[in-house]
């Protein structure tokens, strides 16, 4: 048998309000589910998850077609005092399911947390499954870590015991693995609900701007204040369209610039979105020309990560601008993208340079991703 564990929700867990912020996950996870069941190999997906609000909520498991099947393990929100309850009651919710699920011909991929991986490494020397870790991230670079030494620790020995890895970047695997494992690089999500042909009915109501879309997390590793502070660098022929989400403050924060950005009446007009649901978001990538990626090259997380909007921005035909960030630069996208510096004025000019935009063949280049992955993900699964 084949499971898949992370923190994954789907409509199936609505009312059991799961947390926000695991929208990311979800997303990731979701391709890599439709690319294991294009391969042919029926899964069982095992989520763990928290609900934004306080109670509890019981296993639920779901038969969603011929090839997945998933397993909601129960979730106990507590706050206040108690709090570190509900962590408690997820890991041991998570350990009793599958040490009475996995056995030892079973091949269990899981998405990389320091604090869960370690439950499967005991289980993986307890019953012998094939273990595969996703990692789209390297916690322990993470330079707002406390805890940093421990979680590294955890870390290391997650990806001794793995047998072979999906990772979201070259990088990862050269420096921090690099032990002749097997291994696939996954970027992003390459396959969401896209039509390739690039109509009208996509456009915004005015037709005269060159519209910038920016996207994702609003907060200052990713550049959003960035975003923002190009914009008086910009003629008033361009719109810079802002869409994430993020804690309230920085949010607030935010909006207070782009008010006072339109209020001044200097460059191109921002307008901020907000966060959108997934068909909003579709419709209004279809409608830009240009998608920006500025995450910070100066934080230490930036190489062992990769920012899934570029494969986003690409699918949905936009050019893309982004920061000198070591892990796009060697990545197979590279050469198909603008390169800026992190000043408001080099932004600026790397987006005022780009004079054409061939939606058509910027989808293309996700397209040829997407194709490979379905024999990449069944070789690894398989892989001796």
């Amino acid at each position: 048998m084949f499971y898949y564990f992370g923190f994954y929700k789907s409509k199936y867990i609505e009312n059991n309000y799961p947390s926000g912020n695991i929208n990311a996950i979800s997303y990731k996870m979701g391709y890599i589910i439709n690319k294991i069941k294009k391969a042919g190999i029926p899964l069982t997906v095992i989520s763990s998850y928290l609900s934004d609000k306080q109670g509890f909520y019981p296993y639920k498991k779901v038969v969603v077609d011929k090839f997945q099947t998933d397993c909601y393990l129960p979730s106990l929100r507590i706050m206040g005092f108690f709090k570190k309850i509900t962590g408690i009651f997820k890991k041991l919710a998570i350990f009793l399911f599958c040490f009475f699920k996995l056995k030892k011909n079973d091949v269990v991929l899981i998405y990389h947390d320091p604090q869960i991986d370690k439950i499967f490494v005991f289980l993986k020397r307890l019953k012998g499954f094939k273990l595969i870790v996703e990692i789209e991230e390297i916690c322990h670079r993470n330079s707002k870590l406390k805890n940093a030494k421990r979680v590294k620790a955890n870390e290391e020995k997650a990806f001794k015991a793995a047998d072979a890895y999906i990772v979201v970047n070259d990088l990862i695997y050269s420096k921090y693995l690099n032990n002749n494992k097997p291994h696939i690089v996954i970027y992003g999500a390459y396959d969401v609900s896209v039509k390739t042909d690039f109509e009208e009915k996509y456009a915004l109501s005015d037709k005269e701007k060159i519209n910038i879309l920016f996207s994702g997390s609003i907060d200052k590793v990713r550049g959003a204040s960035l975003a923002v502070k190009t914009a008086e660098f910009l003629p008033d022929n361009y719109v810079m369209n802002i869409s994430g989400f993020g804690n309230p403050v920085e949010l607030a924060d935010i909006q207070q610039l782009i008010e006072q950005h339109n209020q001044n009446g200097k460059g191109c007009r921002i307008i901020m979105h907000g966060q959108l649901s997934a068909q909003k978001l579709d419709e209004l990538a279809f409608a830009c020309d240009i998608g920006l990626n500025l995450q910070d090259i100066n934080n230490p997380f930036e190489e062992v990560s990769f920012p899934s909007k570029i494969s986003f921005y690409l699918l949905h035909g936009l050019n893309v601008v982004s920061t000198k960030m070591s892990s796009v630069m060697v990545s197979k996208l590279s050469k198909h993208l603008y390169y800026c510096d992190m000043q408001p004025q080099a932004v600026a000019k790397a987006i005022v340079d780009i004079k054409t935009v061939d939606k058509a063949n910027n989808n293309t280049i996700i397209r040829k991703l997407d194709n490979d992955v379905v024999k990449e993900v069944y070789s690894l699964l398989y892989e001796k």
